[in-house]
């Protein structure tokens, strides 16, 4: 059982590489910095032996994003390789927040260029209501290595 306080449960990093092409001011677009928080969402739950198709049909849970907060740094061009910094920390029995920082790895080696607070809770897939976080996950992710 969590606490009321937050408790960091995760911490690890994800090697990431921008495959998409820069917009017109030649860097890459704004929006397109989502789709590498939803691989690192991915690979974490892959991580932890879990996918949103498994948390859904074998758990009966959906993990769902409640809310998020984005703030642009510095830019990322095309083939530039960074690091995406990723914690996990529970708030409450109810809440994750999840923080994505997506670190330069190459000309300005950890600077900060994208970083995303977001905060995630389980669902009863069934009856579509909020949930504790289950005792299952917690677990998985106290056994994790970052």
């Amino acid at each position: 059982m969590v606490g009321s306080l937050s408790e960091k449960l995760y911490e690890g990093s994800f090697p990431m590489r921008v495959e998409h092409v820069n917009d017109s001011y030649g860097h890459l677009h704004h929006d397109a910095y989502f789709v590498y928080v939803d691989v690192v969402t991915d690979r974490f739950l892959s991580l932890l032996g879990f996918s949103h198709e498994i948390l859904i049909e074998k758990m009966g849970v959906c993990l769902v994003k409640h809310s998020g907060r984005d703030k642009y740094h510095k830019e990322l061009r095309q083939f530039d390789k960074f690091d995406v910094a990723f914690e996990v920390c529970s708030r409450g029995e109810t809440f994750l927040d999840f923080v994505y920082k997506f670190l330069k790895s190459e000309d300005e080696k950890g600077v900060v260029a994208f970083k995303y607070d977001s905060t995630w809770t389980f669902v009863d897939a069934k009856i579509r209501k909020p949930i504790p976080i289950p005792n299952f996950f917690l677990d998985a992710l106290r056994n994790a290595k970052g």
